[in-house]
């Protein structure tokens, strides 16, 4: 139903439904759905289950055909789903566990389109897809820690930390002016922490 890559003669079947999948050889068929309800989010989740079967396979590579998985939209965009389908669906919090089981690695993703024309655009967009994906595992390392080690002064020290490595001011507000601001919900909330 979505044109890309000839998929070789198999006895298996696959028609391209969303969410099917087909594993010939060291390739892995992904069902993207009908073409007009393609969206980056898809391209994501393609990505995704990409990572987790070369994983699965225990791979250290893995290659995602960008020109099938583009659809209708730019290769920048095309490119910034795809590394945050991989990076996102990577993330791990193994801070509090006493034997971390080892988890297979991936060492390299690499995305091929037939012909690019946008390179400056396109490493933009990789660089700027980077950034995201660390600043959400970033946030989500914050949000998994226990109550009682991210507290409010703990979350303040934390932004300002990142703030200066990255180049960037942070302001944090005392109780007083979180006050008279109104901002009650999250002083409740800092409160029953």
């Amino acid at each position: 139903e979505f044109e890309g890559a000839a998929i070789p003669k198999t006895k298996k079947k696959f028609t391209g439904k969303e969410g099917e999948s087909l594993v010939l050889g060291h390739a892995y068929w992904i069902g993207l759905g009908k073409k007009e309800k393609y969206t980056l989010e898809k391209a994501r989740r393609a990505a995704a289950k990409g990572l987790a079967q070369a994983k699965g396979l225990q791979s250290e590579t893995l290659a995602l055909d960008g020109d099938s998985l583009r659809g209708p939209f730019g290769v920048s965009e095309t490119i910034s789903a795809l590394i945050e389908g991989v990076r996102l669906s990577n993330y791990r919090f193994d801070n509090y566990k006493s034997k971390p089981s080892p988890k297979p690695v991936v060492s390299s993703v690499t995305i091929v389109f037939k012909k690019i024309r946008e390179a400056a655009a396109s490493h933009k967009a990789l660089r700027e897809a980077e950034i995201v994906c660390e600043a959400v595992a970033f946030t989500r390392d914050l949000a998994n820690e226990p109550a009682n080690i991210m507290t409010p002064p703990a979350l303040a020290q934390a932004a300002k930390e990142m703030a200066k490595k990255s180049g960037l001011v942070c302001k944090v507000l005392g109780r007083a002016e979180m006050k008279k601001l109104g901002m009650g919900g999250i002083l409740g909330v800092s409160q029953g922490s």
